[in-house]
């Protein structure tokens, strides 16, 4: 029950969502978060995958409506849980580890927080060419070019030293 309950509220959260309705969706894509917390809290093995893309939900969510620190609460703690996931299986978890590291390092950077940005940015490239030396298609991939320009968008930004 708790599971479809999450499934739907998420799923609704992303219809305001598109439909610009950004405030209610982060309501209900709030309750999902709650909802799947409480589940992983009993089955992490089971659960903790739909909570960290919950988390990563809420923070696209919160950006819509200029939450941003709320957002990046929300997208580092998604970033942290995929971290937690790969630990224990990096062929499944790695590369929405880095997609959600790309994705905090692009979201830093939109808000001028570039030298904050490169330590997300560089993990996301060095799991990506972790995962190129396997599988080389892994280049042509969008997600890895997106992590390149999160890095060379944060890095023209840092200071030096």
């Amino acid at each position: 029950m708790g599971q479809g309950l999450a499934q739907s509220l998420n799923n609704h959260a992303g219809f305001l969502a598109l439909v610009g309705r950004g405030e209610e969706a982060i309501g209900f894509a709030e309750e999902a978060v709650a909802v799947t917390r409480k589940l992983a809290g009993a089955a992490p093995t089971a659960y903790l995958p739909e909570l960290a893309q919950s988390l990563n939900n809420v923070g696209v969510y919160l950006s819509m409506v200029d939450r941003h620190e709320d957002a990046l609460a929300a997208r580092r703690g998604a970033a942290d849980l995929y971290r937690h996931l790969a630990e224990a299986d990096q062929a499944v978890y790695l590369p929405a580890t880095a997609q959600a590291l790309c994705n905090l390092s692009l979201r830093l950077t939109e808000l001028g927080r570039r030298t904050e940005a490169l330590a997300p940015a560089e993990e996301s490239v060095g799991i990506y060419r972790e995962l190129a030396r396997t599988n080389p298609a892994i280049q042509r991939d969008r997600r890895f070019s997106m992590a390149l320009m999160a890095y060379a968008r944060a890095r023209s930004g840092a200071r030096p030293g």
